[in-house]
């Protein structure tokens, strides 16, 4: 059986890397995909975070083709930072490639921090089978409005220094049906020394919600 490759991509204006045994047409064998949206643009954040990589390889042993990108601005991206609003829309632009490749798929959105946002985000835009937001940045970016209409995993840590666990734990609780919870008390918003149980958790949550 052929393995997972890591395939660069180039989407219009974005930079993506493609994990997925690679085919030479659109495959609508494939039931699942996920697309893993990154950190703030303007905080170093690209598709080479460690929590990113970490969702994407969960993602390859559960068998899901997953593709990270680079917004706008960051890496060979073309444009420019557009405050979350046209990261969106980049967003939206990889999820279509991705439905181009595999058009009987699921799709499950993936992001972190600011990447969280954007996954909500684009969950209003379009039918998704799940969220797994990894810290999103509720207290950065106004998530109030956001309403998540799919199945959603949210995880973060108690002593996050970065986005503040009250807003995290607010915006849960102003969902319904209410989002999974995954959160720990040590761990920091980058997860340092804690990426193993976090990709344990995502995981089970998301081969719970594939049965």
């Amino acid at each position: 059986m052929s393995r997972p490759q890591e395939i660069p991509l180039r989407i219009d204006y974005l930079e993506a890397v493609l994990t997925a045994v690679a085919v030479d047409q659109p495959d609508p064998a494939v039931s699942d995909v996920a697309l893993v949206c990154h950190p703030h643009p303007l905080h170093e954040g690209s598709m080479n975070n460690k929590v990113v990589t970490t969702l994407v390889r969960m993602a390859r042993d559960l068998g899901l083709p997953a593709l990270r990108f680079n917004f706008r601005g960051v890496g060979a991206s073309g444009l420019v930072w557009d405050e979350g609003r046209g990261e969106v829309d980049d967003a939206e632009l990889a999820a279509a490639e991705l439905r181009r490749r595999y058009p009987n798929a699921r799709l499950w959105l993936m992001g972190f921090s600011f990447g969280g946002y954007i996954a909500a985000k684009l969950s209003e835009r379009q039918p998704v089978a799940g969220l797994v937001l990894i810290a999103p940045a509720a207290s950065r970016f106004d998530m109030t409005a956001v309403q998540s209409q799919a199945p959603t995993l949210v995880a973060f840590n108690r002593d996050d220094d970065v986005v503040t666990p009250v807003s995290m734990q607010a915006w849960v609780d102003a969902q319904h049906p209410p989002p999974s919870c995954v959160i720990d008390e040590v761990g920091g918003h980058f997860y340092h020394g804690r990426l193993g149980p976090l990709k344990r958790a995502v995981q089970a949550w998301l081969e719970a919600q594939r049965r």
